[in-house]
């Protein structure tokens, strides 16, 4: 495929979505940091290009990945429909993930085995997908919000029984509410043996005809130990 405006060049700037999803890709004190921040960067600076990350809340993310409003993201699990309008960088940055549910103490609420979920409210990230099982059913009734900072504050306001989401991003925004004192991680959780996570490019965009060699530098970032010593900063065991 040729784009009629090629990306190709150095200096090109490449517009990446983000929400915040601590410890992928936040902002503290005015600044980006995290394990996708760090590793688009090292490509970028691999590949000659500029990055300009957009703020974005899930949903709209994969709205501008469809239109081509913006060029790519990360943190993406790959799914069907979302292949005709995504281009996944092969090999996976990331295969590991917990996604757990978290309930409020003293509500008499808790998920012991994935069934306790039917009849509840579970607050959901706007176009986010969990795991298989959760993702086809409706048992539970699923309540989404624009961002996961909204679905903890659900939470802990009383609107929804459950929120669910991975872990490292939970602790978080446990914290960030001062919720500590509030909030329990239930003992259901799933843990996938093999969950890959990817970099995505919007088919729309100029980049993709350099989907290969993101995916080539991906490898030597592995390979070389980089991506392990990068996800090491933030506590992330990626494989």
């Amino acid at each position: 495929m040729v784009h009629p405006h090629s990306i190709a060049s150095a200096g090109q700037v490449v517009k990446v979505g983000f929400d915040h999803l601590p410890p992928w890709i936040t902002v503290q004190d005015g600044k980006l940091q995290g394990v996708d921040y760090e590793l688009l960067n090292s490509m970028f600076d691999g590949m000659g290009l500029k990055a300009e990350f957009v703020p974005m809340n899930f949903g709209e993310i994969l709205n501008g990945l469809k239109s081509g409003q913006i060029d790519m993201a990360a943190s993406l699990l790959f799914r069907e429909e979302r292949d005709s309008y995504i281009r996944f960088i092969s090999p996976p940055y990331c295969t590991k993930s917990t996604i757990c549910f978290y309930a409020l103490k003293g509500t008499g609420v808790a998920v012991d085995k994935y069934s306790d979920t039917a009849g509840l409210r579970v607050g959901t990230t706007e176009g986010a997908r969990y795991f298989p099982a959760f993702d086809l059913d409706d048992r539970m009734i699923k309540v989404p919000y624009p961002a996961l900072k909204d679905v903890f504050k659900a939470l802990v306001d009383g609107k929804i029984d459950l929120a669910i989401c991975g872990r490292s991003a939970a602790e978080y925004y446990i914290d960030k509410l001062e919720a500590g004192a509030q909030v329990k991680t239930c003992k259901f959780m799933y843990a996938a043996k093999l969950m890959p996570v990817y970099i995505g490019i919007s088919r729309k965009s100029a980049l993709v005809d350099r989907a290969d060699e993101m995916g080539s530098l991906m490898r030597e970032l592995q390979k070389s130990g980089e991506m392990d010593k990068i996800a090491a900063k933030y506590s992330v065991v990626v494989h």
